[in-house]
């Protein structure tokens, strides 16, 4: 068994002699990091490989659940699914400002 797999997922960067865990914002969240980048860096200090990743772990696990919070406190800024009755809805008012304009 490859032992990298189990760091998978984790973002680890070796960045000169200590580890780095690195995390993407979800788009959805990126409001609420003005300032950032796209990415969220923390600096383990631990220049082993397993004992960053007992670091990152934690840390990678809140940032998650701080992003479901934001998305659940705003609401996700795009619809990922769309009912029938949307749709129609959608389809309707096309259709009226459409002949409005005839």
């Amino acid at each position: 068994m490859n032992n990298d797999m189990s760091y998978k997922g984790l973002g680890l960067v070796l960045r000169g002699r200590t580890w780095r865990a690195q995390k993407r914002i979800r788009k959805t969240c990126i409001h609420a990091y003005p300032g950032n980048g796209p990415i969220l860096w923390l600096n383990t200090g631990c220049t082993d490989k397993k004992a960053a990743a007992s670091i990152a772990r934690p840390w990678i696990t809140e940032l998650e659940a701080e992003f479901d919070r934001i998305e659940q406190d705003r609401g996700a800024q795009f619809l990922t699914t769309i009912t029938d009755e949307e749709i129609a809805r959608l389809c309707d008012q096309g259709e009226r400002t459409y002949l409005t304009y005839l």
